[in-house]
């Protein structure tokens, strides 16, 4: 039997459950590219013409098969989450079914393989910058079938993703009488709640949301968000550990369908023509069609766009992430000294009291920073607070020790306004 010509990135099944009547035969479609909007055939929505092609080694490959075991099984699953209005009824084996549609639906997508495209020209102009150009020329540029060939290779891996998701909290959130979600051609979509968190699906404070219909939203939750939720509110942190259904107001059902909007590659999808919203969000966004990630130049720490300014401390505990200003600090013989800001001392005591710590980090909106993994924090005064960071591992402590007194060298930070 012959594969269909449309294939599909977003399952009609999902898309039926957003459609403009009971018929399930057509929903709302918005066109970044062209700023306008239409009824279209969920047969069509949501799919290109053979997207699921590839050529490796001059062999066309049609890999749409792969995603029929996928796409049968998720209308179940949804509609016993949406009848229910639980995700408690779902078993361990139901979980972990559900955290594998879930992951795949994040990695089938446009966005993924034009992010994995992006790569390529973004490394040739960070060595053109970093004045290699003659190295930078050396790198072919991408092309779409290379970025099919990758997002072939991440499907491949797609259990691995899908461990990430079932690590996290379930949580199902619900529009309010008369608003609905929207969805895209990339729904499952990555946001991090933390100023100073990076967008993946192991990092730390991340929250992963897929839309399921127009009345419901699919989260996983990193357990670290409601631990540091809990650090200013045992309330919300019990709430949000025993509340598996939670009833959005007006402006968290604008913020979920918002993302939709910045997320997508080129189309997103409604039961209704009601897309007010999306044009005021589009005019206000530097481009309309996105990549999940981008390269700093060489030798700097990626910038972290949200971060409060001045200089910070973050530290990566046993359960959260810790964010401390800081007054002053420098490098000396291997160790970080930090001197913290007046008024952090809760902040001190809750990061003090989460160790062992992964990582911790010294940024500065306005100069260079330093970092470094698998470490010891103590603190040497308390009037005012110092820390001081250095490798757990002595032997790689009295390494970069060697180092820098060998450079003969003490690396010091700025003062931030904050400071004495």
């Amino acid at each position: 039997m012959s594969r269909p010509k449309i294939h599909h990135y977003v399952p009609q099944s999902v898309l039926r459950n957003f459609s403009v009547d009971a018929a399930g035969k057509q929903v709302w479609v918005y066109d970044k590219e062209t700023g306008s909007s239409r009824t279209e055939g969920i047969s069509t929505a949501g799919g290109e013409k053979y997207f699921n092609h590839v050529v490796v080694d001059g062999k066309g490959i049609d890999f749409e098969g792969i995603f029929d075991s996928v796409d049968g099984a998720l209308p179940g699953m949804l509609a016993t989450i949406i009848s229910t209005e639980s995700v408690t009824t779902l078993d361990e084996s139901a979980r972990d079914a559900l955290a594998l549609l879930a992951a795949i639906q994040f990695l089938r997508v446009k966005i993924i393989r034009e992010s994995a495209q992006a790569v390529a020209n973004q490394l040739r102009e960070t060595l053109h910058q970093a004045g290699m150009s003659e190295l930078a020329e050396s790198i072919p540029d991408a092309t779409e079938n290379d970025g099919r060939k990758a997002g072939l290779a991440l499907l491949a891996d797609a259990r691995k993703h899908a461990a990430h998701l079932r690590d996290k909290e379930l949580t199902l959130y619900k529009a309010p009488s008369g608003l609905s979600f929207w969805t895209s051609d990339a729904p499952v979509v990555m946001v991090n709640h933390f100023p100073f968190g990076d967008l993946g699906l192991a990092a730390r404070g991340v929250e992963i949301i897929w839309p399921i219909s127009p009345e419901y939203v699919l989260s996983f939750r990193c357990p670290s968000i409601r631990k540091k939720a809990g650090e200013s509110s045992p309330e919300i942190a019990a709430f949000l550990a025993t509340e598996p259904l939670l009833i959005c107001r007006d402006r968290d059902v604008d913020w979920f369908n918002k993302l939709q909007v910045c997320r997508s590659t080129r189309f997103f999808y409604g039961r209704a023509n009601e897309f007010a919203l999306a044009r005021r969000v589009l005019d206000e966004m530097e481009t309309t069609r996105p990549v999940l990630f981008s390269m700093s130049p060489m030798g700097t720490l990626p910038r972290k766009p949200a971060m409060p300014p001045g200089i910070s401390l973050i530290v990566s505990g046993r359960e959260t992430e810790h964010l401390c200003p800081v007054s002053t600090w420098k490098r000396v013989d291997g160790d970080l000294r930090i001197r913290v800001a007046p008024g952090a001392t809760h902040v001190v005591t809750n990061l003090l009291a989460d160790g062992p710590f992964r990582s911790a980090e010294v940024y500065d909106t306005d100069g260079p920073g330093s970092g470094m993994r698998d470490v010891e924090i103590e603190m040497v005064s308390d009037d005012p607070i110092e820390l001081v960071v250095s490798h757990r591992d002595l032997a790689l402590q009295d390494l970069v020790r060697r180092i820098d007194a060998t450079r003969g060298k003490t690396n010091r930070g700025r003062s931030s306004d904050t400071g004495d």
